[in-house]
């Protein structure tokens, strides 16, 4: 499973070797004074992760939880939301930011989403060819 990891401290995404359990642990790999390497395990209150979920958008982004994304409804309608899991769904919906509107995620509308954003760096809709940056509270 691949997923990824954001420092809330520093604000920065983490590049670093970094473990996930099957009980959701973060663990990263240090280098000891002797050379040897050791797992660490993560704050779970200051780093958070987001799996990836599977799919991509039309610009061959992966697409995780925690990304908005901007989809193309219909032929004159698009909508910006929160990807995230639906547990009574069992499944990843969009969450409409502007709305009570939620989307199911699959396979099929890969060519009508776009990665636009993330929860961490807030995110660029665009209109018209005009991008308007939305900044999320960090």
């Amino acid at each position: 499973m691949e997923y990824r990891v954001y420092d809330t401290e520093e604000k920065r995404w983490i590049d670093d070797k970094t473990y996930l359990t099957p009980d959701g642990e973060l663990y990263i790999m240090n280098q000891s004074i002797l050379g040897r390497t050791k797992l660490s395990e993560l704050s779970q209150d200051r780093y958070i992760y987001h799996r990836a979920i599977d799919l991509w958008d039309k610009n061959e982004k992966q697409v995780c939880e925690g990304d908005y994304i901007q989809a193309q409804v219909d032929e004159n309608r698009s909508a910006v939301g929160l990807v995230a899991f639906a547990t009574e769904l069992s499944a990843y919906v969009i969450l409409c930011v502007d709305s009570d509107e939620f989307y199911t995620l699959g396979s099929e509308v890969t060519d009508l989403i776009q990665v636009i954003g993330n929860v961490f760096d807030g995110y660029e809709v665009v209109q018209d060819g005009e991008q308007t940056l939305r900044d999320q509270e960090k």
